[in-house]
């Protein structure tokens, strides 16, 4: 016996609304869904997404990028960004450490007029993009010379605006994503409450299953601060 070879599985944004409708029996065998519940089905669908990005931050979504320490402003804009996961300040020999970050709170409370290497950020999400904001507000003439400030964020997940594109997940959040998206679509078909918290509970132990796979394996240790 030999293996497809074929890794990639992936359903269009109208496969996924039509196995969507298909958990709450709809529309049934031989028949094809109407103009109005595929538009329907893709709102569902585009607000499952929208939320997805409140479930973490899964590595395969992650996106690196390099910021230049400036000399006036060192606020920078993160193209579809949602949250930051790390900011390290990176010397041209390899070297490199953390940045600190602070609520927007205690960010503001810095002085103002302070020049000097990195020390601190702050991101600020946006409709559309996010805002990182380093500390102090300009960088001295020997940081900008010779060092970079590397970004780690999450973007924003891609909807859907046509019919044959794909999710933009990896394949095994498929059924977590098909599952949701009927959960939203059940109370305005009729399904009865019960049929309806049945349907919650396969959909939230789909998507777990599939959240739980794309996050970071790491230990997070915890010590104590010992007063003397």
């Amino acid at each position: 016996m030999s293996t497809s070879g074929d890794i990639p599985w992936e359903l269009n944004r109208n496969e996924l609304i039509t196995r969507a409708y298909a958990k709450i029996g709809i529309p049934g065998e031989d028949n094809s869904l109407s103009a109005t519940q595929i538009a329907d089905g893709a709102q569902a669908l585009n607000s499952v997404i929208a939320l997805a990005a409140t479930a973490g931050m899964p590595l395969w979504k992650r996106t690196t990028v390099s910021l230049t320490p400036s000399s006036t402003s060192q606020v920078y804009t993160l193209t579809g960004a949602v949250k930051v996961a790390q900011v390290v300040l990176r010397d041209s020999s390899g070297t490199q450490y953390d940045l600190v970050e602070k609520s927007l709170y205690d960010f503001n409370r810095l002085p103002r007029g302070s020049v000097g290497t990195p020390v601190h950020y702050q991101f600020t999400p946006g409709i559309q993009d996010g805002t990182l904001s380093i500390w102090p507000l300009t960088s001295d003439t020997s940081t900008i010379s010779t060092k970079t400030i590397v970004a780690v964020y999450q973007k924003e997940f891609d909807g859907f605006t046509a019919a044959n594109e794909t999710l933009d997940f990896p394949s095994y959040w498929s059924l977590g994503i098909i599952y949701k998206t009927a959960v939203l679509l059940a109370p305005e078909h009729g399904v009865p409450l019960n049929d309806r918290n049945a349907l919650k509970e396969e959909a939230n132990a789909y998507w777990k299953q599939a959240q739980d796979y794309g996050d970071e394996d790491g230990s997070l240790y915890i010590q104590p601060t010992r007063r003397r």
